[in-house]
């Protein structure tokens, strides 16, 4: 990861343990109490934060890692427990109510006629990369008026997720995600197509059914839709995981983890996933790309539907893989794995 990247994690980091922090400090006050109703204001301007980080000058980025940290500190120490997870229709609500927020844009797009909204799907295995490039997209595509929908994210909204990862920072993603409302991803993506608004749609991909299930509601709604496949050996991304969780655990005390049975599953499942899309009428481009963010492939339909070129996805995408890495890459590999074995390993905050 870049430095630029570096800073950006750390960023979007102490924000998110900030408004994560407030949920608890929220959802264990009194219901109803002016305490309560503070703490729930407190969500919502740090969840403005948040949709708005990307888009921070230097001098608020610097603020936000210099102050934030200090923050969570103060916040943590007024933690307190709730003996039961279940959440309250209310809590459901506002669940639903913070995600529609954190998923309108800052900036509502201006389109000419005939203009279509644009979607891109990212995909790959955990750990490939997809958070650093999804920013990348971002900004191309628009960053005022482009939103980033990640489905994981919806576990970390959860009123009692602080909570939940300390009880089990391994497990947490999917505790919380239980006891959310089902719908709650699909509501997410209506909310996205009633914009319409331009969207990356980050999700590993790794099964060609649930793409599918995702992909034709945007292109049913007008959309231009792309998919991006990242071709990552898998001791990269396996790599990237590790680094990824123990790096927000140090750093601010939460992380998201996934199973490397859940990885090898993705990372598997990947060829065929890009030869059924392949076929799929709905889907108008689809691009693989390295860990960086080079094109490797490309594949657009013309304004006949066909291919413009011959389709290749499946096999860039497993010859990307199999191609020896640069000595930079070793090098990087190497440092990225020694200071893995330097980090300490006890999550924090406790509650």
């Amino acid at each position: 990861m870049t430095v630029h990247g570096e800073r950006q994690e750390r960023l979007r980091g102490s924000i998110r343990l900030v408004r994560a922090l407030y949920q608890q400090l929220a959802a264990t006050a009194e219901d109803g109490s002016p305490e309560q109703a503070d703490y729930e204001q407190g969500v919502l301007f740090y969840l403005d934060v948040e949709r708005r980080a990307h888009l921070l000058g230097d001098h608020d980025r610097d603020t936000v890692l210099r102050e934030y940290p200090e923050l969570a500190d103060e916040l943590s120490s007024l933690l307190r427990r709730r003996p039961g997870r279940t959440l309250t229709e209310r809590e459901q609500e506002l669940v639903r109510s913070r995600r529609r927020a954190a998923l309108t844009p800052v900036r509502t797009r201006r389109r000419e006629r005939g203009e279509r909204p644009r979607v891109v799907f990212l995909g790959g295995q955990p750990g490939a990369g997809k958070s650093t490039l999804r920013e990348v997209l971002r900004e191309r595509m628009g960053a005022r008026s482009t939103v980033v929908y990640d489905r994981a994210d919806d576990a970390e909204a959860h009123p009692l997720f602080v909570q939940i990862f300390a009880d089990d920072h391994f497990a947490a993603a999917g505790e919380a995600a239980r006891g959310l409302d089902p719908t709650i991803e699909r509501g997410c993506l209506e909310h996205i197509r009633s914009g319409p608004h331009d969207a990356v749609v980050v999700d590993p991909l790794g099964d060609l059914e649930d793409a599918r299930g995702l992909l034709r509601p945007f292109a049913e709604a007008g959309y231009h839709v792309s998919v991006v496949l990242l071709a990552v050996h898998d001791s990269v991304s396996l790599l990237g995981l590790a680094r990824r969780f123990q790096e927000g655990v140090d750093r601010d005390g939460l992380a998201r983890w996934v199973s490397p049975e859940e990885h090898h599953r993705t990372y598997e499942a990947l060829p065929e996933v890009a030869r059924g899309l392949e076929v799929d009428p709905a889907v108008h481009a689809l691009f693989v790309a390295d860990r960086e963010g080079t094109t490797v492939h490309r594949g657009r339909r013309g304004a006949d539907g066909r291919w413009e070129h011959p389709p290749g996805a499946a096999e860039a995408l497993e010859v990307e893989r199999r191609r020896p890495p640069t000595e930079e890459e070793t090098a990087r590999f190497q440092a990225d794995l020694a200071a893995l074995r330097s980090r300490p390993t006890d999550p924090k905050p406790d509650t």
